[in-house]
């Protein structure tokens, strides 16, 4: 393996940052890939509405 010069190594970098912003300035919210994160209004699928009966119960 080649050893890069000191400025390949810089613009390589630089590249590879400029690359990741644009394939992250699509996320609008960072927080949906948290998977410790909990919705103030969780969503509540009709197969859900047999189980929350049941439990009543």
């Amino acid at each position: 393996m080649r050893e890069m010069p000191e400025d390949e190594i810089e613009t390589y970098i630089q590249k590879s940052r400029e690359q990741a912003e644009r394939l992250n300035s699509g996320v609008k919210d960072f927080a949906v890939f948290d998977l410790n994160h909990i919705p103030e209004k969780p969503l509540i699928r009709k197969e859900v509405k047999k189980i929350i009966d049941v439990f009543v119960r």
